[in-house]
């Protein structure tokens, strides 16, 4: 700081500490010498200089100005009270000399202890967890300080990526930053990293605020910025959570707000509209924390990806500034995975199908499950790898076990995923209770010793809860794959109680695309599918089990349409129907919650009566929805990313087949497509580009394909997933090397 910057901040803490308005603790002239600061309180009249110098003749000065000073206010009928405060701390001569003339030195930092005991919070806080951060080794939140590798955090409006000290930065700058990831991609690590670089600093002086972490899930229901702090200072071990509060009350602190998506749950479907006002409410407390922090400090908030419905709800629902900056915690890059399994001992190379989150790699390296997971053909499609991946993790935990064979172990995580799928939060928790139920669900007979055991140490399921018998899934891709598996083997036999109550979680795109080759390995038909789908409706009441089987069926690599003349569905959860890919005839959904349609200019044999829809891909605005679409709430609407699109532009032939092929196989997570569907909707011109695109684009690694029955699948290499999305974005003014090659294609 320089001497000026110095001295506000010494007069800042000072009204705070004695609680005066912000036009007191000015600099006075008194007889003929300008103190920097003098605080009025009722008792007494404290004095304060201020020196950034470490030189004795400068503290001498001083010193001797606080004296005459304190002789005028005495001559007045005051009681005084000299201190001369360092930037540094106060040498020992320094410290002689004033205590020999009354007046007491003290750092900044030393001053700074009666508004806050920074330091002992900020080990406090240390010691005790952060969020969902854990350790894969053995659940607990006791990490080592090297846990974190850096991970890439693309802010929305920008191709580069932060780092941890340019967030800090930021923060320290007084801007807000909402960080906004999938589940277990490390966002909870990103925070404490985030509070290690910044309780660092403070203790180097570079910065004058405390940062202060806190996990929304331990409070829920709290609805003022005090009651937190009270409940905070109590769950880290800090005795003086007055001191919070004030120092939260004077700018002091920078909060971390970790987990939003923690404060409250999804409820039933009710619409979109009771989803929102739910939302609302429940960051009631976060509207606190940005009308307080407002001008004066920055705030850190972190939350799922998924958890509002866009940018703007964000915005709106927690009042942001116009200036908050967001930031996406991605996957690991290849470099950064390796530094990561680096640190951990571990050589394997990772398979191009299996995601880079912390918490998935951290787990599999944990349990030695890396090598195996390594051995596997790196060009086998994701729902190949994940069905022979489970199958080979359950082998191994049966092999560990006398009384329960692999295929039983494999079914029992398939039911325990289903209900995380009814639950809120949709991973978890899940109790003992729950583990011993649905052993006995799939076994019949309750869980031995050697079960019990065995329940314990289930692949794919961590203690990462903090609650006492409390799991979770590691990985939601894991537990996608598992749900498929549970949907297939209701269509094979729809008339035995699926287990669940009212599932809360629909299946995503990935998940749909295992049960489709689950579904085509085990030889089930379309036919199977319809039947099953009316039976969860009218039999079984669960309407989101009845598209998840619709949706699962249509993704069969060798599927005909699902035929479903007259069928209705009412009060079902939706992520996605894709028109192109999803062949389903003569259904009608009522009411129904849709994350995203996509209709492509495709003949639409679905009808949608007052449904609430998130998103609609193919066409701009409400005046161009269908005739299908029928009282329908549609929030966004969009037709950049659409097929459409991309042939009325003016681009060449080459580069339109080239982000048409990239739309099919990265816009959709971890689904494939069949070679046919690359030429699906595709005029003669363009077609002979296709072959000649792939392979570019198979020489690049960017996209590679297997075979399976009659089909050749293509997919996507999620390596090269955010570099192809971002020049889906922007296909003209994209500088990727790869576009001007595309460009320079000839026709064959």
């Amino acid at each position: 700081m320089t001497g000026p910057q110095f001295e506000q901040e010494v007069r800042r803490v000072a009204r705070a500490l004695w609680n005066l308005s912000p036009g007191d603790g000015s600099a006075e002239y008194i007889n003929s010498d300008e103190i920097d600061c003098v605080c009025h309180t009722e008792e007494l009249v404290h004095l304060i200089e201020c020196t950034t110098e470490r030189t004795m003749q400068k503290f001498r000065e001083q010193v001797l100005k606080l004296q005459n000073a304190r002789t005028y206010y005495q001559n007045h009928g005051e009681t005084v009270k000299l201190r001369i405060v360092t930037f540094h701390d106060p040498t020992p001569d320094q410290r002689t000399f004033s205590r020999g003339n009354g007046v007491t030195a003290l750092s900044l930092q030393e001053c700074k202890k009666g508004l806050l005991d920074s330091q002992q919070y900020l080990e406090a806080r240390w010691k005790y967890r952060f969020g969902s951060a854990s350790n894969p080794e053995d659940g607990s939140y006791v990490l080592s300080e090297e846990e974190y590798v850096e991970q890439p955090l693309m802010p929305s409006n920008s191709d580069e990526s932060f780092s941890v000290s340019e967030i800090c930065d930021l923060l320290q700058r007084g801007r807000t930053i909402v960080l906004f990831g999938p589940f277990g991609a490390g966002k909870s690590l990103t925070v404490r990293e985030v509070f290690k670089y910044l309780r660092s600093e403070y203790y180097r002086e570079k910065t004058g605020r405390t940062p202060v972490a806190l996990n929304l899930r331990d409070h829920w229901g709290q609805p003022s910025v005090s009651e937190i702090m009270h409940r905070h200072a109590d769950k880290v071990g800090f005795e003086k959570p007055h001191q919070l509060v004030r120092a939260w009350n004077y700018g002091e602190l920078i909060p971390l707000l970790d987990g939003i998506d923690e404060l409250a749950s999804p409820v039933l479907p009710m619409g979109q509209d009771a989803i929102r006002r739910s939302r609302e409410e429940a960051l009631k407390v976060i509207q606190a924390f940005m009308q307080d922090a407002r001008g004066r400090t920055g705030v850190l908030i972190t939350g799922r990806d998924h958890y509002f419905d866009s940018i703007e709800e964000a915005r709106r629902l927690m009042r942001l500034p116009n200036d908050t900056i967001f930031v996406d915690v991605g996957e690991f890059s290849e470099d950064q995975a390796t530094e990561y399994l680096r640190k951990k001992n571990i050589k394997s190379n990772i398979p191009t199908w299996l995601p880079r989150k912390p918490l998935l790699l951290g787990y599999l390296a944990s349990r030695n499950l890396l090598e195996q997971v390594a051995s596997m053909e790196g060009q086998t499609g994701p729902a190949m790898a994940w069905d022979y991946f489970l199958d080979k993790i359950c082998e191994r935990e049966a092999d560990l076990s006398f009384d329960i064979d692999s295929t039983a172990v494999r079914t029992l995580l398939e039911d325990l995923a289903t209900r995380a799928r009814s639950l809120p939060r949709g991973s978890g928790p899940l109790y003992d209770s729950d583990l011993a139920t649905a052993y006995k669900t799939i076994t019949g007979y309750e869980p031995s010793e050697a079960a019990t055991t065995l329940l314990q140490r289930l692949p794919g399921l961590t203690a990462r809860d903090q609650e006492v018998g409390a799991r979770s899934f590691v990985d939601d891709e894991m537990m996608e794959a598992l749900s498929a598996g549970a949907v297939v083997r209701y269509a094979i036999n729809p008339y035995e109680s699926p287990g669940v109550s009212l599932l809360q979680h629909p299946l995503k795109a990935f998940g749909c695309s295992v049960a489709g080759h689950l579904a085509s390995n085990r030889g089930v038909t379309s036919g199977q599918f319809t039947v099953a789908a009316r039976e969860a409706l009218h039999r079984w009441g669960e309407p989101t089990l009845a598209l998840d089987t619709m949706l699962a069926g249509a993704s069969c690599p060798e599927s005909r349409p699902i035929q479903l003349e007259g069928l209705t569905i009412n009060r079902a959860i939706v992520d996605e129907i894709d028109m192109e890919e999803h062949p389903i005839r003569g259904l009608t959904l009522e009411s129904c919650m849709i994350n995203r349609v996509r209709l492509d200019g495709t003949a639409s044999d679905i009808t949608y009566n007052n449904c609430q829809i998130i998103k609609i891909e193919g066409i701009a605005s409400i005046r161009a929805l269908p005739s299908v679409f029928t009282g329908c709430e549609v929030q966004e609407f969009d037709d950049r990313h659409t097929n459409n699109a991309i042939l009325g532009s003016e681009l060449p032939n080459s580069l339109k087949m080239f982000l048409i092929i990239l739309r099919k196989l990265f816009l959709q997570r971890g689904s494939g497509r069949v070679e046919s569907a690359l030429y699906r909707g595709i005029d003669e011109p363009l077609r002979p580009y296709v072959n000649r695109v792939l392979e570019l684009l198979v020489s690049e690694g960017i996209v590679y394909s297997h075979p399976t029955g009659r089909h050749l699948i293509w997919h996507g290499n999620r390596i090269h997933r955010a570099r192809m999305l971002k020049i889906l974005e922007a296909p003209m003014t994209s500088t990727d090397s790869i576009v001007r090659t595309v460009s320079q294609l000839t026709s064959p």
